[in-house]
Protein backbone atom coordinates (compact mmCIF):
# COMPACT_ATOMS: atom_id res chain seq x y z
CA UNK A 1 0.00 0.00 0.00
CA UNK A 2 1.41 3.42 -0.75
CA UNK A 3 2.14 5.37 2.13
CA UNK A 4 0.62 8.49 0.74
CA UNK A 5 -2.71 6.94 -0.13
CA UNK A 6 -5.16 9.49 1.73
CA UNK A 7 -4.38 12.92 1.54
CA UNK A 8 -3.82 14.00 5.37
CA UNK A 9 -0.55 11.90 4.67
CA UNK A 10 0.18 13.86 2.02
CA UNK A 11 -0.31 17.16 3.27
CA UNK A 12 2.06 16.46 6.35
CA UNK A 13 4.63 15.41 3.88
CA UNK A 14 4.16 18.35 2.46
CA UNK A 15 4.22 20.43 5.32
CA UNK A 16 7.76 18.77 6.32
CA UNK A 17 8.84 19.47 2.88
CA UNK A 18 7.90 22.79 2.68
CA UNK A 19 8.96 23.76 6.55
CA UNK A 20 12.88 22.34 5.99
CA UNK A 21 13.14 24.50 2.42
CA UNK A 22 11.65 27.65 4.58
CA UNK A 23 13.67 26.63 7.86
CA UNK A 24 10.84 26.58 9.30
CA UNK A 25 8.89 24.34 12.03
CA UNK A 26 6.22 23.40 10.49
CA UNK A 27 3.80 24.06 13.35
CA UNK A 28 3.89 27.32 12.32
CA UNK A 29 2.90 26.46 8.82
CA UNK A 30 -1.01 27.65 7.72
CA UNK A 31 -2.95 25.70 5.52
CA UNK A 32 -4.10 28.69 3.95
CA UNK A 33 -0.86 30.03 3.45
CA UNK A 34 0.95 31.23 0.15
CA UNK A 35 4.21 30.33 0.70
CA UNK A 36 5.52 33.26 -1.16
CA UNK A 37 3.50 35.51 0.03
CA UNK A 38 3.30 34.52 3.56
CA UNK A 39 6.51 33.27 4.10
CA UNK A 40 8.30 35.04 1.87
CA UNK A 41 9.75 32.35 -0.33
CA UNK A 42 11.20 33.20 -3.36
CA UNK A 43 11.21 31.36 -6.88
CA UNK A 44 14.74 29.24 -5.73
CA UNK A 45 12.64 28.06 -2.89
CA UNK A 46 10.03 27.13 -4.76
CA UNK A 47 12.34 25.01 -6.91
CA UNK A 48 13.85 23.25 -4.38
CA UNK A 49 10.47 22.06 -2.95
CA UNK A 50 9.27 20.77 -6.00
CA UNK A 51 12.65 18.73 -6.80
CA UNK A 52 11.53 17.70 -3.10
CA UNK A 53 8.50 16.77 -3.72
CA UNK A 54 9.13 14.93 -6.97
CA UNK A 55 11.59 12.98 -5.11
CA UNK A 56 9.91 11.92 -2.22
CA UNK A 57 6.62 11.32 -4.08
CA UNK A 58 8.10 10.03 -6.89
CA UNK A 59 6.45 12.56 -9.38
CA UNK A 60 7.39 14.92 -12.08
CA UNK A 61 6.20 18.50 -11.89
CA UNK A 62 5.65 20.89 -15.20
CA UNK A 63 6.61 24.00 -14.96
CA UNK A 64 3.24 24.91 -15.18
CA UNK A 65 2.49 23.10 -11.68
CA UNK A 66 5.47 24.58 -10.74
CA UNK A 67 4.18 27.89 -11.36
CA UNK A 68 0.32 26.58 -9.82
CA UNK A 69 2.27 25.58 -6.49
CA UNK A 70 4.15 28.93 -6.51
CA UNK A 71 0.53 30.95 -6.73
CA UNK A 72 -1.16 28.25 -4.44
CA UNK A 73 -1.64 27.69 -0.39
CA UNK A 74 -0.12 24.77 1.45
CA UNK A 75 -3.26 22.70 1.10
CA UNK A 76 -3.87 23.13 -2.88
CA UNK A 77 -0.08 22.05 -3.36
CA UNK A 78 -0.74 18.86 -0.84
CA UNK A 79 -3.97 18.69 -3.41
CA UNK A 80 -1.88 19.37 -6.54
CA UNK A 81 0.91 16.59 -5.39
CA UNK A 82 -2.00 14.28 -4.89
CA UNK A 83 -3.27 14.68 -7.82
CA UNK A 84 -0.24 13.44 -9.52
CA UNK A 85 0.44 10.45 -7.48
Amino acid sequence: MNKYANKGAVLNAVKMIIAAELRMDVNDLRDGANIIRDYGADSLDVLEICIQLESEFQITISDVKQREISESTIVEIAQIVYNLT
